[in-house]
């Protein structure tokens, strides 16, 4: 093997390291996010599901203070004071019944910045 054949091989070696190391730099960060992103899901079909339970009869009261913010665990907030998750609550009335109309709302500022999930359902009286 002459010289020039090893500093080849080894150019050739040191080009593959660097994508390897960059392919496990941004895993790192899409794991962050992927981790991110389902700790706001979960927290926010927890809170549509303990709003469900409530019921009708309670639904409206998520919509205001202290029960329309809440903490994620885990989660940073995007503002100093605010809390990740918050729950906006709006009736809906028609000619044959009233149904409340819920979202809720999680950001945070994680590891590429400020990001968001929504996630809604209805509640509605039961005849």
């Amino acid at each position: 093997m002459t010289i020039i054949e090893v500093i080849v091989a080894a150019a050739v070696f040191a080009i593959a390291a660097l994508f390897v190391m960059h392919s496990l730099g941004k895993s790192t960060v899409l794991d962050a996010h992927t981790w991110e992103t389902h700790t706001a899901i979960l927290a926010a079909q927890s809170k549509l599901e303990e709003i469900t339970a409530a019921g009708y009869a309670n639904a409206a009261s998520y919509g205001v203070s202290p029960k329309n913010s809440f903490a994620v665990s885990g989660l940073a907030p995007q503002a100093t004071g605010l809390q990740p998750g918050s729950v906006e609550v709006s009736k809906i009335t028609t000619a044959s019944s009233a149904i409340y109309d819920v979202t809720v709302r999680i950001q945070w500022t994680g590891a590429q910045g400020n990001r968001g999930e929504v996630l809604k359902t209805m509640v509605a009286e039961k005849p």
